[in-house]
């Protein structure tokens, strides 16, 4: 099962997996288990390209947040069940 929590406190959101999902999944993670690709806190999907450290956020909606003028941790976070997307 792979679940969606902060890399360390106040850091940015990452997949974790206490066993690999698939051969090649994720990095060991000093904790044990394993390590995916970060998630951004606003889309809550999969960031091709990590996140803002600072942020949590992906390029796609960094870019959207600077357009609109309105800070992306400002943005609220919409969850749809079941999706599993990519953004950047």
């Amino acid at each position: 099962m792979i679940e969606i929590r902060e890399a360390w406190p106040g850091g940015p959101l990452r997949q974790f997996a206490k066993d690999r999902p698939n051969p090649g999944w994720g990095i060991p993670h000093a904790s044990g288990g394993y390590a995916g690709s970060y998630v951004c806190r606003v889309c809550l999907k999969t960031a091709k390209g990590g996140v803002y450290t600072s942020s949590g956020v992906c390029e796609s909606c960094h870019r959207e947040s600077r357009a609109k003028s309105t800070p992306a941790y400002a943005i609220t976070p919409i969850l749809v069940e079941g999706e599993n997307g990519v953004c950047g």
